[in-house]
């Protein structure tokens, strides 16, 4: 057996590179331990559960929890396309208790369950990340299984994994209010060890976490967090490793997640969306994730996106939409007017004037939750040329 030590390294893992070129994030042996030990602890999981991982590296955390894995019968990089009959044979036969899966993997299974009258009894926990899980998703999964089992949206990155947590059944009508009116993402408490902290956002790399300006509860700003799980650096990109690095005073190494992020009186966390894809149109700034969630309630909607066109600082913030199956060119019109009428309700959408319809969004290959918006930017500059 190699005697391995806490700082040796133990793996190279890549980032999706939803929002960039993938980055490998030197993983040493200590960033394992922390990360079993955390989920263990977070999610209250026990040796001899059952697990289900339709995102293959989650099953590499499942022995060492002490679970036994069932590999289902999917493509792994089309976790929305993964057939549901086949999932739900799965767990039925092998007694599944704990389900990981992107929001799109959930949105597929749910919809099986309530269209089928589908009641997953074995299932106890659900843990689902890669992307903000809709409010409807999270509701429709917990009408497929019985009243006992939870399901957690964790928070993170491959760089630190996991930030927070929170359940859905925290979740009460009073935060999806603030949710669909456009706070941003309820995504939990930070799970200890970690220690979260919201900066003003910049472009620039810092030396020392002195150099950053913390923002005051219920500001957005850049998330930042430390902890057992938070790693140091990424292979061979030095300047990649120095722009998302920051060390403190005792010498701890903070990651910044690339997110804006508020915390709230409370301590919770709540997502607006990626620094990369704000929208600066120079008189406010609009953040992706915020937005979204008001348009996302339109009953025609799939999903939508909002983006910028031009420069920024001088940006036209642009609505894009995906829509449930072909409509008639008398509902597009309708639900183009209702998603106008949605923006001019809300002071933080009230700048968007324009609304693409799109026939079926860029999203990463990792999740199939992620939207390309990047590109989808790029789309709308060009059709709105024409």
């Amino acid at each position: 057996m190699h005697d391995a030590k806490p700082d040796d390294m133990a793996a190279i893992l890549f980032t999706s590179g939803s929002t960039g070129i993938p980055k490998g994030v030197v993983y040493r042996h200590r960033h394992f331990n922390a990360q079993v030990d955390m989920l263990r602890k977070a999610f209250d999981i026990k040796a001899g559960e059952v697990s289900l991982p339709t995102f293959p590296p989650f099953a590499l955390f499942d022995p060492a929890l002490g679970m036994t894995t069932v590999v289902p019968v999917m493509d792994p990089t089309r976790p929305a396309e993964a057939d549901p009959v086949k999932l739900i044979e799965a767990i039925n036969r092998f007694k599944v208790t704990n389900i990981f899966g992107s929001p799109a993997l959930l949105n597929t299974l749910s919809r099986h369950c309530v269209d089928k009258g589908i009641r997953i009894e074995s299932v106890t926990r659900v843990i689902s990340a890669g992307a903000a899980v809709p409010i409807r998703t999270i509701r429709r999964m917990q009408q497929s299984l019985y009243q006992d089992a939870e399901i957690h949206t964790p928070y993170g990155a491959t760089e630190c994994l996991p930030v927070s947590s929170i359940a859905a059944s925290e979740m009460n009508d009073a935060m999806v209010d603030k949710i669909e009116s456009g706070d941003g993402v309820c995504v939990g408490r930070p799970v200890e060890p970690n220690e979260v902290r919201i900066i003003k956002i910049s472009e620039m790399a810092f030396n020392d976490l002195s150099e950053t300006t913390e923002m005051p509860f219920g500001m957005p700003g850049e998330i930042i967090v430390t902890g057992p799980t938070c790693t140091d650096s990424y292979w061979k990109r030095d300047s990649d490793t120095a722009m998302a690095k920051v060390t403190d005073e005792q010498g701890r190494t903070w990651h910044r997640m690339g997110d804006v992020g508020i915390l709230d009186g409370q301590g919770r966390l709540w997502y607006c969306g990626r620094v990369s894809q704000r929208i600066d149109t120079g008189k406010d700034v609009l953040f992706a994730d915020q937005c979204e969630a008001i348009f996302n309630q339109h009953p025609d909607l799939v999903r939508s996106a909002v983006v910028g066109v031009g420069t920024k600082g001088r940006q036209t913030p642009v609505l894009c939409i995906e829509v449930k199956g072909k409509l008639e060119p008398v509902d597009s019109e309708r639900v183009h007017f209702d998603l106008l009428q949605l923006a001019q309700a809300h002071s933080i959408t009230r700048e968007i004037r324009t609304v693409l319809f799109h026939p079926g969004f860029p999203v990463d290959i990792r999740h199939n939750s992620k939207i390309g918006r990047e590109e989808l930017a790029e789309w709308a500059a060009k059709k709105m040329k024409s």
